[in-house]
């Protein structure tokens, strides 16, 4: 889908699972080329350290190449029209919905930068705060298995386990920010 982001069109890309509505991945990108797919597939498959069966995209032309290279063992369905009676993606659709409704009021982000930063953040919200009914009022990360549901306070537990499980930096990474 698109956003606004310092006045200019950007590109906001979403990848979920269709059976617990986690929200995998999303990428905000000045361009819909096949560089920045790939970027992105590159980065969902990273997440779910494997491929998925299928992938349902809108049949962009730059999605199909990124899928064939990052994806290969992944069947592609192509959409023409809203209403293809093989599948849909009405819950990515739902999503996009959601996402407007949210950005809308904002009047577009200030930059690429805080784009980002406020999609990533929303993916958070989606995942581990939002109920949602299809999904008999649990959240998707719940249904991953991942969920904060025990915590009176989700967001300060999810605030809680980043602390907990820092990142960890290479030997090298650590030495490149001390010699810059």
């Amino acid at each position: 889908m698109k956003i606004q982001a310092d006045g200019k069109w950007q590109w906001l890309w979403n990848i979920m699972d269709k059976e617990t509505k986690y929200l995998i991945t999303t990428q905000v990108s000045m361009h819909a080329f096949t560089s920045n797919s790939n970027h992105f597939f590159k980065q969902a498959k990273q997440q779910v350290k494997g491929e998925p069966k299928y992938l349902i995209t809108d049949g962009r032309h730059s999605l199909t190449a990124s899928i064939h290279q990052e994806m290969p063992s992944t069947s592609h369905v192509k959409l023409t029209t809203l209403t293809d009676k093989r599948q849909n993606n009405q819950n990515i659709e739902r999503l996009n919905g959601t996402i407007r409704d949210r950005v809308k009021p904002m009047r577009g982000f200030g930059n690429a930068e805080s784009a980002e930063i406020m999609t990533n953040a929303f993916r958070n919200y989606y995942n581990f705060i939002k109920p949602h009914n299809s999904i008999s009022g649990l959240t998707p990360a719940t249904m991953a298995g991942i969920g904060v549901e025990e915590s009176p306070n989700k967001w300060a537990e999810l605030l809680r386990r980043s602390f907990a499980n820092p990142p960890q930096r290479t030997k090298e990474a650590l030495l490149a920010e001390t010699t810059l």
